[in-house]
């Protein structure tokens, strides 16, 4: 009787210790960036947000491409966007991805359908790609593309960033990395788009 109140207890025990995230597993989430989106490190309180109620995995470096060669920062040439999303397995990305690669990016090779196609075959069928931030005129090529991908992809949703930050002092010096008021805003935005998809 003992030895069975014993494992009734342990049990109990383990099942309070599990506590209700074994009943709701949370859904994995993706965000592959590059140095803007990397800028999250920093900022604590903006992947807090993002995160919340989530398996999400941060996978932004400096440098990152979309699908040409990544350029080097510090001695270190970062996967591309399509690499990372070649180099997974199964559904080790999540039920969601986020793309947030493109100012490191001449529009000329930023090939969104190459992605897409790689994450399909992956069998991600939710993504959120963030288009960027562009005080100067700089990336309408590369927004304009993702525009485009919206409407021919199944699944795919706009984080449209260069909309909501457009005059807003969110930035650093260069007009392009979010401040911490930046950061938090941008991860109001697409945890928003996250969260939609899911």
């Amino acid at each position: 009787m003992r030895k069975l109140a014993a494992i009734v207890i342990a049990v109990v025990v383990a099942a309070i210790a599990a506590g209700p995230a074994t009943a709701a597993k949370k859904p994995r989430v993706t965000v592959i960036g590059d140095s803007v989106q990397a800028s999250f490190s920093f900022v604590p309180a903006a992947t807090a947000k993002l995160g919340k109620g989530l398996d999400l995995h941060l996978n932004s470096l400096v440098c990152r491409r979309l699908v040409a060669p990544s350029c080097s920062y510090n001695g270190v040439t970062p996967l591309t966007a399509l690499q990372v999303v070649k180099g997974s397995t199964g559904n080790q990305l999540g039920k969601v991805v986020v793309i947030h690669v493109g100012y490191n990016d001449d529009a000329r090779v930023y090939d969104v359908n190459k992605v897409m196609k790689a994450l399909r075959a992956d069998g991600v069928q939710k993504v959120v790609w963030v288009t960027l931030h562009d005080p100067g005129g700089r990336y309408g090529g590369n927004n304009s593309k993702i525009r485009a991908a919206a409407k021919q992809w199944k699944g795919f949703s706009i984080a449209d960033w260069n909309s909501l930050s457009a005059g807003k002092p969110w930035f650093r010096t260069d007009s392009i990395h979010p401040s911490p008021a930046g950061a938090i805003a941008l991860a109001g935005l697409i945890r928003q788009k996250v969260l939609a998809a899911l």
